[in-house]
């Protein structure tokens, strides 16, 4: 069985590492282990890098720092000692060396990683800095510890690729990173200019026998009358539990039925959210989901994102997860409206921001009628904020269609479903 180098690495963060870093950081536990979950692999993915390309110069670094942490055989206890009390001060040796090891692997573009973990884990952006310092070193030193010799080390990242896909949040959107460019297709960003490729295997092509040689035709003929039920059976369904307006069939036909947003699509298959109180710079609170819209933009907007500079902002979305529209229309349908108030409430407190907003549909229909809704949804948003006076705010609205859809137009509802949304881009 190949090394996991990710588990191996989430495993050093005992609970009572995470516990020790929640009380010095004054961060949520939950929020600690979800910035650790986003960590691990953008610092595996930096080693890749290295591994992958045998001309770099900073190869030789790596390989140094990977046999100076080697000879750690406590590396849960030195995290914990790292992260509690004192420990987690910015002269702590561990964390110098972390700091330096983070400039080999990713340059200048560390501050604008350590933002994009910031707003993915909701950490504030010091405790991203301070809990990716610490990471680095420890994911080197296990790496260390499971290869013989550089050679070895080299060769146990470059196995890591697929346990890194696997275990790259969606969230998090590291495509945005000019210096990773070169691995677009690892990630799943919501928005231009990258165009995302899903982190899963691809849904295959279903083989059928052939039945000019005779045997099993009868049996895809009853595969597809049964799957045609089951469609039928599952549209009617959610025509009825959601309300939601007839489309004529020459509309669902056209393009892809782009109904709900991609999160509350696909809310009846997911856990239960944790609903949370969301504070803003005025003391005011928003009632939101963990996780959600309200709670990443607004950590992204209390944190230093101005310095990502315009061309890494361009490409950090924030997917709306509670905004319906009615089927086949850009009408946003009544109980969509709390999440307008929101996000308006949020330009109000945060009046220097601007945001762009692009809408998305998945890879079945037309694309010229997806295009053309994706815009209409679009549009509809920045018409519902600017009735709410914070148009000013707001540089554009465009639709993208199916240009940047991450699952194939086969794929079952409850995937394509993810492709489906509208989206803010904060511009400056």
């Amino acid at each position: 069985m190949s090394i996991n180098l990710v588990e191996l690495a989430k495993g050093l963060f005992t609970p009572d590492v995470v516990s020790g870093a929640g009380a010095t950081l004054g961060e949520d536990e939950g929020n600690i282990r979800k910035a650790v979950n986003a960590i691990i692999p953008a610092v595996l993915l930096g080693l890749f890098q290295k591994a992958d390309n045998p001309s770099d110069p900073g190869r030789a670094g790596v390989v140094s720092a990977a046999t100076a942490a080697a000879g750690n055989t406590d590396l849960p206890g030195t995290l914990q000692s790292v992260l509690s009390g004192g420990g987690a001060s910015p002269e702590n040796p561990w964390l110098q060396k972390g700091r330096e090891l983070l400039g080999t692997l990713f340059g200048d573009k560390t501050d604008a990683i350590v933002s994009m973990v910031s707003g993915y884990s909701g950490v504030k952006t010091s405790s991203a800095n301070t809990l990716m310092s610490a990471t680095a070193p420890a994911v080197l030193g296990l790496a260390g510890n499971q290869a013989q010799g550089s050679d070895g080390i080299w060769a146990l990242l470059l196995a890591q690729k697929d346990h890194i896909i696997r275990s790259l949040p969606s969230g998090l959107n590291l495509a945005g990173v000019p210096l990773l460019g070169s691995f677009a297709g690892w990630f799943s960003p919501s928005g231009p200019p990258v165009t995302p490729v899903s982190p899963v295997s691809p849904v295959s092509e279903t083989t059928y026998p052939d039945r000019k040689k005779g045997g099993g035709g009868w049996l895809l003929w009853l595969l597809l009358l049964v799957l045609v039920a089951l469609a039928i059976w599952y549209f009617m369904g959610q025509k009825g539990c959601n309300n939601q307006v007839t489309v004529p069939e020459e509309d669902t036909a056209m393009m892809a039925p782009m109904d709900t947003n991609a999160n509350a699509g696909a809310a009846s298959n997911l856990p239960a959210r944790e609903s949370i109180k969301v504070q803003l710079p005025d003391g005011s609170e928003l009632d939101a989901y963990r996780g959600g819209i309200e709670d990443m933009l607004v950590t992204f907007l209390k944190s230093d994102y101005k310095k990502l500079g315009p061309d890494s902002l361009k490409n950090i979305w924030f997917d709306f997860d509670n905004l319906n529209f009615e089927t086949g229309s850009a009408k946003i349908t009544p109980e969509s409206q709390m999440q307008i108030n929101n996000l308006t409430a949020i330009l109000k407190a945060f009046p220097g921001a601007r945001l762009k907003i692009g809408g998305y549909t998945d890879k079945t229909g037309n694309e010229p009628g997806n295009v053309k809704l994706s815009g209409e949804r679009a549009k509809a948003v920045q018409t519902a904020l600017s009735d709410a006076g914070v148009g000013k705010q707001v540089d554009g609205a465009e639709g993208y269609g199916s240009k940047f859809a991450k699952f194939p137009a086969e794929a079952p509802e409850a995937d394509r479903v993810k492709d489906r949304h509208v989206s803010v881009s904060v511009r400056g």
